[in-house]
């Protein structure tokens, strides 16, 4: 028999058998720290915290919107408003991070112990640039300018509405920042169709379609704004444009008497 590493050959039988035993063990425990030790690398491995994740999606949507842009002819544009997706692991806190832990084959983990981690992501709306602000702001000054010197008898206590609601929208240094605005501009729209009615009751069918038309689209204008959603550019703009065209028309009507 050859000698064993570490084991003299002239000792006595009973100390090299114990001698065996408790290299035998060692050897044992060794092997069960490394293969503790690959666990925990296998468990690393498939840790995921949920802000990975959620970058993941973010840079997925932002692919598939650029590869519609390269796919659409003509300039359009479209883009992915909104995504829900679910992913199924077992949720831990690790290191004060929420992670999720992707099961492995070999643990065979049962359907029923996993959880469910469902995750929606929505596009927040650029909002109002200062240049399309400013065109806002000047519609509605030159609107409140209009409305506090009415003179005509015809429509003077709705000016005087229309007077009070542009005041408390100026009022605010940006207004359309305000969780009020969209209610406020329709409340404001509503109101200038009451008074386009006021003056052109008695008035010719054409004299009255050059006013109601014009109001009307400005209401429907303002009912298309969403109030859990930022103003955006475009919006504003369409809105000061329309505002300026109706305070222009008014402004004529109030002076001439039409």
């Amino acid at each position: 028999m050859k000698p064993v590493d570490g084991i003299p050959k002239d000792e006595d039988p009973q100390n090299r058998i114990k001698l065996l035993r408790d290299q035998v063990a060692r050897l044992i425990s060794r092997n069960l720290e490394l293969e503790r030790q690959l666990e925990d690398l296998k468990r690393a491995k498939a840790d995921t915290g949920i802000e990975s994740l959620a970058g993941t999606v973010v840079r997925s949507v932002q692919s598939a919107q650029q590869a519609m842009a390269d796919e659409t002819p003509g300039g359009l544009r479209y883009v992915v408003s909104e995504l829900e997706t679910t992913f199924r692991g077992i949720l831990l806190q690790v290191e004060d991070r929420l992670v999720l832990r992707l099961p492995l084959p070999e643990n065979g983990v049962r359907p029923g112990h996993l959880s469910t981690l469902r995750m929606s992501l929505a596009q927040v709306p650029q909002s109002v640039l200062p240049e399309a602000a400013s065109k806002l702001s000047t519609a509605l000054e030159r609107a409140q300018l209009l409305f506090s010197g009415w003179t005509r008898r015809a429509g003077a206590k709705i000016a005087g509405e229309l007077q009070v609601l542009l005041t408390c929208l100026l009022a605010t240094p940006k207004p359309w920042e305000g969780e009020g605005f969209v209610r406020n501009m329709q409340g404001l729209a509503a109101t200038i169709d009451r008074l386009s009615i006021t003056l052109t009751r008695k008035k010719p069918p054409r004299v009255r379609q050059g006013v109601r038309g014009p109001t009307g689209a400005f209401l429907e204008m303002t009912k298309r704004l969403r109030q859990e959603q930022a103003l955006q550019a475009e919006d504003a703009e369409n809105l000061a444009a329309s505002l300026e065209g109706l305070v222009r028309r008014l402004s004529a009507m109030a002076s001439v008497g039409v």
